[in-house]
């Protein structure tokens, strides 16, 4: 040891190294620091887009229509619909908060779960800005002088429809190319701007969503499955809701059944939806627009593209 070293105290040689032991310990607080900035904004990013989506539901409801234009029966049917979904979004929202208070704390795994957690939301919120978007294209009509608050504030989700078809078309390519050419064929027919052509058009459409759900859970394996029981006035006994059972979980018996009754009611809605506009095509009603069985079967893809998503993250969760 040299005498410039043995000069230097004790002191700065302790410091010295613990100074070194400190530096990436604060640098691991400010990468944790980094992570939270980021899941933050993921919060947030999330939250505009459904605040967004909700400013849009309250300013259909809080236009001033006379009490005969809101009680249209057309309108009142969706309506009715769109309100079961807000109601649903809603209780979907407090048990998404509800894991902020049972976790307490900003880690990581909360934040994973809170963010799986808000996608559940989606389609509820999706069926009703659909439905709100239909209920204003129900009004102009109705009502040639009113200006629709989508005119000027067209919510994302129905700005994006290419996006949502090609998404739905992605996802339904390695289920079958049927499929793919029947969503192919009801967008065509969609274009071509006719009662015959918009009846067409839903029935292909209506017949993609029920066809697909056939095939991801068949009958035979339905009706096999140790939970399985046969429901009156269903087709063969077996109900939508046990087919979403049995694609999401199989024989499981960890079922949520909160899950299986959300993705049953979006899709009975879009099939309800599809029926009427099959039903007012049939009858030549002249108020019935393309914008209208546009918004629809966006409606319908939309819930479809709910479902096929949910079903394929339980299919990789069990491989």
């Amino acid at each position: 040891m040299s005498d410039d070293e043995k000069e230097i105290p004790k002191w700065v040689k302790d410091s010295k190294e613990h100074l070194e032991s400190i530096i990436p310990k604060v640098e691991a607080i400010k990468k944790e620091g980094q992570a939270e900035i980021k899941r933050g904004l993921e919060k947030v990013g999330e939250a505009n887009d459904l605040l967004s989506e909700v400013n849009y539901l309250s300013q259909v409801l809080t236009q001033p229509h006379e009490p005969q234009f809101w009680n249209d029966e057309i309108v009142t049917i969706s309506g009715s619909w769109m309100a079961n979904r807000i109601e649903a979004l809603d209780r979907g929202l407090d048990g998404i908060l509800g894991l902020a208070k049972e976790e307490g704390n900003l880690s990581a795994g909360y934040h994973q779960r809170f963010m799986n957690a808000l996608p559940s939301t989606d389609s509820d919120a999706g069926t009703a800005i659909y439905l709100g978007a239909g209920i204003e294209r129900r009004f102009t009509i109705i009502e040639p002088t009113y200006s629709a608050v989508l005119f000027d504030f067209e919510p994302k989700r129905i700005t994006s429809r290419d996006a949502l078809f090609q998404d739905l078309k992605s996802i339904l390519e390695p289920m079958g190319k049927k499929y793919v050419a029947m969503l192919d064929g009801s967008e065509k027919a969609l274009l071509m701007d006719t009662p015959d052509s918009q009846s067409q058009a839903a029935h292909s459409m209506r017949d993609c969503f029920q066809q697909l759900l056939e095939q991801l859970a068949p009958s035979k394996v339905v009706k096999s499955q140790p939970w399985f029981q046969t429901t009156d006035g269903a087709p063969g006994g077996i109900s939508r809701r046990s087919r979403l059972r049995y694609m999401l979980y199989e024989s499981g018996e960890n079922v949520d059944d909160q899950t299986i009754q959300q993705l049953d009611d979006v899709t009975e809605i879009a099939k309800n939806s599809l029926d009427l506009c099959i039903a007012r095509a049939h009858e030549h009603d002249p108020s019935l627009t393309k914008e209208e069985v546009q918004l629809v079967f966006d409606q319908g893809r939309n819930a479809l593209l709910n479902v096929l998503k949910l079903y394929n993250s339980f299919r990789a969760g069990r491989s």
